[in-house]
């Protein structure tokens, strides 16, 4: 059997162990806190950004009107033969060229 004195220093340290973790879990459950409370930052698109479909409906409107070999030059000037393969970010450029068509 134990002595009591045996007895209470293990109990003194598992005491001391058990007020670390203690203070461990408040740490952690703080940076949690932290990290919930922090705003997710929004990254929204330019409200009057250029899609594939404004693009596809001024070419396709030009080339009804009998543009067609000047729409195929401005694909092919964008190193690309089908609309579909155009950069999203060459659109409004595309577009500028299109206007210059009428």
């Amino acid at each position: 059997m134990q002595s009591l004195e045996t007895i209470l220093v293990t109990a003194e340290k598992i005491l001391a162990a058990a007020t670390e973790l203690t203070k461990l879990v408040a740490d952690f459950v703080k940076v949690i806190k932290e990290l919930k409370e922090e705003p997710t930052p929004v990254v929204e698109a330019p409200k009057n950004a250029i899609t594939l479909e404004d693009v596809r409906k001024v070419l396709t409107a030009l080339s009804r009107d009998g543009h067609t070999a000047e729409v195929k030059a401005l694909l092919t000037k964008h190193g690309v033969n089908r609309l579909s393969e155009v950069k999203a970010e060459e659109y409004e450029t595309l577009l500028k060229e299109a206007e210059d068509i009428h």
